[in-house]
């Protein structure tokens, strides 16, 4: 008699003939091993050490590094840290120190020269691994070769470049073509007085009030001299902000009070202040030490966001500076420059940081951009105040950073973070 009798798992699925006789810790080692291995990457195990001991890695790792796997293992043949650029060694072991210190996973780009001497890319995310105790037992993660996307990036990149450049060359002569057309103006007034002064000269004696009319004349040639001048620092102004913003800088780091600097910073804008009726309101948050960064790039940086607070509030107002310390991936300052002007609608809130975009009818448009690129060159961030961004910690300083006389200052908040202590010590661009 024929036995129907069906064999069915936990889950009261049927069990065909294959199922009956594997072993289940077996097949997921297989399926394991299957999915690593198709994987269009590498998988890998390794010790929290300067050489990164590999402890296990993928077989694939043998297409982007070019050495096979058992190689790698325990540093027998080669160690992992030589085939990482030298340029990009001691930043991506700093970070990924620093996302284990908070026990965060992290996330790299940089490049590796493989067994043939060829420049790669690698985009890694990985984590650490701890015991009951808290100890860090190793690294896990994951490895993949992203040198196509750099070079196509870079591609476009260089057509963006093409894009900007039109929008730079019709900004330059917009900015520059203003006050050049002042000046030339200023320049043919000042001849026609000089040619009615010599006229004058030579008929002196038709004159009855010839004093009074060259009084009138020296007062016209006076203003038309305020024009000239005026019109000349404008362009000086906008070559200064293009090649302040174009060209390659090398930080120089020093440890700085905040106070001073922030002090200095402002004394270039003393009159203008003054005249303005605008009111200046500094906070710093007691007991904060020095911070190691390059002054005069961040001088420059600060002295960007006020020059926009300041002419944006003609009729008067306040601007705020707030300094606190935060946690925030280490030890930071969190510095917050709010203002009572009009503020920024939200459709320039987008192009806020993009360079030559500028909503006023002076200026490049590089002030914020030139900002965000020193900031970021600090291992700092920068952003405007908004409630989708400001995030822990920071949302719990945001609003005492915006109030003044217990009120919330109107316009425009730009928070920007900045680590006290920066390893970063290489040129920017």
């Amino acid at each position: 008699m024929k036995n129907n009798k069906k064999t069915v798992n936990s889950q009261g699925v049927e069990l065909n003939s294959w199922d009956r006789f594997i072993d289940p810790a077996q097949e997921s080692r297989r399926m394991l091993s299957t999915l690593i291995g198709n994987l269009p990457g590498v998988v890998y195990r390794c010790i929290n050490d300067k050489r990164y001991t590999m402890l296990f890695v993928s077989k694939r790792v043998k297409e982007i590094f070019g050495f096979e796997p058992e190689e790698v293992i325990n540093n027998k043949k080669y160690s992992f840290a030589e085939f990482i650029h030298p340029e990009d060694r001691r930043r991506i072991w700093d970070e990924t120190q620093m996302k284990l210190k908070y026990k965060k996973s992290f996330r790299l780009d940089y490049r590796i020269i493989d067994l043939n001497g060829n420049i790669k890319w690698i985009w890694e995310q990985g984590v650490g691994v701890f015991n009951k105790e808290n100890r860090l037992l190793g690294l896990e993660g994951f490895m993949i070769d992203i040198t196509d996307k750099i070079n196509l990036e870079k591609k476009l990149e260089k057509t963006k470049n093409l894009a900007l450049l039109g929008e730079f060359s019709s900004a330059l002569a917009h900015q520059v073509r203003n006050p050049l057309g002042d000046c030339l103006l200023s320049a043919k007034l000042m001849q026609d007085l000089l040619k009615t002064m010599a006229l004058e000269e030579n008929n002196r004696r038709e004159y009855n009030n010839l004093s009074v009319l060259r009084k009138d004349l020296r007062n016209q040639l006076k203003k038309d001299l305020v024009k000239l001048i005026e019109g000349i620092d404008g362009i000086n102004s906008i070559v200064t902000q293009i090649l302040n913003y174009t060209k390659s800088m090398k930080l120089m780091f020093s440890k700085q009070r905040i106070d001073i600097l922030l002090k200095d910073m402002l004394s270039p804008y003393k009159d203008l202040i003054e005249k303005q009726n605008i009111e200046i309101v500094i906070y710093i948050e007691s007991g904060i030490s020095k911070i190691e960064i390059d002054a005069i790039l961040i001088s420059q940086a600060f002295q960007n966001l006020i020059d926009n607070a300041i002419k944006l509030m003609k009729n008067g107002g306040y601007i705020k500076i707030n300094v606190n310390r935060i946690n925030y991936l280490g030890e930071c300052l969190l510095i917050t420059i709010a203002d009572s002007g009009p503020g920024v609608n939200e459709e320039d809130k987008k192009n806020l940081f993009k360079p030559f975009y500028t909503t006023r009818t002076s200026g490049t448009g590089l002030g914020l951009s030139f900002a965000k690129r020193v900031i970021e060159a600090h291992n700092g961030e920068i952003w405007l105040c908004s409630p989708d961004k400001c995030i822990q910690p920071i949302n719990q300083l945001c609003g005492k950073c915006q109030e003044l006389n217990g009120k919330r200052l109107p316009g425009a908040a730009f928070h920007i973070i900045l680590p006290v202590r920066n390893t970063t010590k290489s040129n920017f661009t």
